[in-house]
């Protein structure tokens, strides 16, 4: 994807599910340049567990969660070219 006049936008992706692998919805999610707990960009999951973040730049991000109960989860994502896989947070 390409912003009009601007560089291509990629999308950080993935679902927040529960140690039995039902979607976890309401969890908050953020992204954050590099490992540092600091935020960027922040949202809540959908019904589904899934969230969502678009990113300008290649590089490792790190994804990090707390739900609504206290629970967390951090992972590293690699953005390239082709884009990044989608991750899964497990919060406990």
């Amino acid at each position: 994807m390409t912003a009009p006049g601007g560089p291509a936008v990629r999308l950080v992706t993935g679902t927040v599910v529960g140690a039995d692998g039902s979607p976890v919805a309401g969890a908050a999610v953020h992204l954050a340049d590099g490992p540092g707990p600091v935020p960027d960009i922040a949202a809540l999951t959908g019904p589904d567990g899934r969230f969502s973040f678009p990113v300008g730049a290649d590089g490792v991000y790190t994804v990090a969660c707390r739900t609504a109960d206290g629970r967390t989860a951090r992972a590293a994502v690699a953005v390239g070219p082709a884009g990044a896989p989608p991750a899964e947070l497990r919060p406990v």
